[in-house]
């Protein structure tokens, strides 16, 4: 089991029960000890906060894992600035959690921010996009889903279509798994909006 896993999600844990209460003990660990060495708002102590809240909503704590995750974004917002790729990461995974409890509307603003391709100029490689963003305008397209905005989810995809390969260089970010799973989402969403 890994803290990756337990982050993303149960599908991959043998004993997601186990394997997640083995993962809340080691990321309490980990934020004590951040602060220790640290500080409460030293980068990697906020980095730990975000996979604490991952965790936590994991768990079902959904509430819980909210005011966690806003608490740290708004210290890492001071610390690391407005385009630093960490808080850009930690708002999607607060979207992800608003998004599971139901508050669609503040989960779109929050994906929306996470994804500015302005903020990820410092991390972009040569070919000009950054392979998480992609991620993040993903979330979004599956947020704007569930709130019936078809029509924009559409867009988003065949926008995330002419970026891909981009990604990567030398168009490897067609060949990646998730190219499959976009074309298959244009493909749902253009049956249900029509071909605009």
């Amino acid at each position: 089991m890994s803290l990756a896993n337990a982050c993303t999600g149960t599908r991959d844990l043998e004993d997601p029960e186990k394997d997640l209460t083995e993962a809340e003990d080691l990321i309490q660990l980990v934020v004590r000890r951040r602060k220790e060495l640290g500080s409460e708002s030293h980068p990697f102590t906020l980095l730990a906060k975000a996979y604490q809240g991952r965790i936590i909503a994991a768990r079902g704590r959904l509430e819980e894992a909210e005011q966690l995750m806003k608490d740290a974004l708004k210290t890492a917002l001071l610390v690391l600035g407005d385009d630093h790729i960490g808080l850009m990461a930690g708002k999607k995974w607060y979207g992800e959690v608003l998004m599971q409890r139901g508050k669609l509307g503040l989960a779109e603003r929050y994906f929306r921010e996470s994804c500015d391709r302005e903020k990820y100029q410092k991390a972009a490689g040569d070919d000009g996009e950054h392979p998480e963003r992609i991620f993040h305008v993903w979330s979004l397209v599956q947020c704007l889903e569930k709130q019936g905005k078809l029509a924009e989810a559409l867009e988003l995809c065949r926008q995330l279509k002419r970026d891909i390969p981009r990604v990567g260089g030398h168009g490897l970010g067609v060949r990646h798994v998730f190219n499959k799973d976009l074309d298959k989402k244009v493909d749902s969403l253009v049956e249900r909006v029509g071909d605009t």
